[in-house]
């Protein structure tokens, strides 16, 4: 996964949501895959599995349990997974779907292991040292957190996901582990927004360099969901998706990043 420049990210995020929004009014809802056989099996089957129901390997399994995050599909309000990391392939949803949808107004699994750092960081700063002692990377990871909390406290990053296992090992191993649960639920909690807050939310934030996270815990079909609109391709689309594109969802929509047309 290659990110991109964090401000020139946001910048082509607003401009790509703004063209729909002067268009149909609203914002879209985005599921995004980099791979193109993950989204031409999507596309054959006509539907988006919750993980357990298609086995594929996630990237963050281990953290995603801890909070209760692991079996959904996530999506992003506008194009976050396209304009940050080159995800290729996007399905568009409609702002009503957020009905049926868990909402975060900023990342909750990010957030969630944030509150723990700070927790240590407040009240038990050995322990959190510990785990930049545990080897080189986990050095890095935490000194950039405290470089980035003295120089910009709007954007502390504390990157659990690259250190995955040794950062749980150490929540895991925690002797006031209670504790630490405890704060993960009520951060969850502080981050969520019901509908219809959640839509009044999205329509303020979606041209800002807010990210809400929406989470679906149950499959969303592409062939009777009112609310699938279509998709957005980045660059070329290969001759065996055109076809899938052509044959099962004619009159949807299809946006290059300039333009939206319809599927014909």
């Amino acid at each position: 996964m290659v990110k991109k420049d964090y401000e020139e990210s946001v910048k082509e995020r607003i401009k790509l949501i703004n063209i729909f929004y002067k268009k149909y009014g609203n914002p879209v809802l985005v599921h995004a895959v980099d791979k193109k056989q993950v989204f031409k099996r999507i596309l054959s089957q006509g539907i988006i599995m919750i993980p357990s129901n298609h086995k594929t390997k996630k990237r963050t399994l281990l953290s995603e349990k801890i909070i209760g995050t692991d079996d959904c599909i996530y999506l992003s309000l506008g194009f976050v997974y396209a304009t940050a990391y080159d995800f290729k392939y996007n399905f568009l949803f409609d702002l009503e779907l957020l009905k049926e949808m868990e909402y975060y107004w900023l990342s909750v699994n990010f957030q969630c292991f944030k509150a723990v750092v700070k927790y240590w960081e407040k009240y038990d700063k050995d322990y959190l040292e510990a785990l930049g002692n545990k080897n080189k990377k986990c050095r890095d990871i935490l000194d950039y957190y405290y470089f980035r909390e003295s120089k910009n406290r709007a954007r502390r990053l504390f990157k659990y996901w690259e250190i995955e296992e040794d950062f749980l090992d150490l929540i895991m191993n925690y002797k006031h582990k209670n504790k630490l649960m405890k704060i993960i639920r009520e951060t969850k909690k502080k981050y969520e927004l019901n509908y219809p807050r959640s839509e009044r939310h999205a329509l303020r934030k979606f041209n800002t360099d807010d990210t809400p996270e929406i989470l679906s815990f149950k499959d969303l079909s592409l062939m009777d969901n009112s609310h699938f609109k279509g998709f957005y391709i980045m660059g070329e689309i290969p001759q065996d998706i055109k076809r899938i594109l052509k044959k099962k969802y004619s009159g949807k929509i299809l946006f290059d990043g300039k333009n939206i047309s319809k599927i014909k």
